[in-house]
């Protein structure tokens, strides 16, 4: 059994770009969630063998790293976060998908709405630049971005 569960591990990290954060067994297959924030569905063949065909699925995407910021919208099933990865995002958690994401190169350190539709959010990150996101039909669009702190932004 050891040797199985390495057997998987080395698969794993492989379909997982190399960090592997956790993984679950489900009967024919591994659940695995991966250091970008990724969860990866790994199938294993008839044999049983990890080493011998497995096929990865990517299932969804989450945060690499921890969340500073979340709200949801008064009039839709979506919630924008924002995270120490540089990402922001927009979750339909109805519908439990990911609707729209921007990636910066600077990790996120705080978040709040402006105004009361949940629609205008300021984001500030570790750089000490201050970023006004906009979440429309289309998706997430930064609207300005200033730099008002030599030091990370909370």
């Amino acid at each position: 059994m050891l040797q199985t569960f390495r057997a998987v591990l080395r698969v794993a990290s492989r379909g997982a770009g190399g960090q592997v954060r956790g993984l679950l067994w489900e009967r024919r297959h591994w659940l695995v969630l991966d250091g970008q924030g990724a969860l990866i569905k790994i199938d294993l063949p008839q044999a049983g063998l990890p080493s011998k065909g497995a096929s990865f699925t990517r299932l969804l995407d989450f945060h690499a790293s921890g969340i500073v910021g979340a709200f949801a919208s008064p009039a839709a099933h979506l919630a924008t976060t924002a995270s120490q990865d540089g990402s922001v995002r927009v979750y339909d958690y109805a519908a439990r998908k990911e609707v729209s994401k921007l990636q910066f190169n600077c990790g996120a350190t705080c978040m709040t709405k402006l105004g009361s539709s949940a629609a205008l959010a300021a984001v500030g990150f570790k750089d000490g630049v201050v970023r006004v996101v906009l979440r429309l039909d289309g998706g997430l669009v930064m609207l300005s971005a200033v730099k008002p702190h030599k030091v990370l932004v909370c």
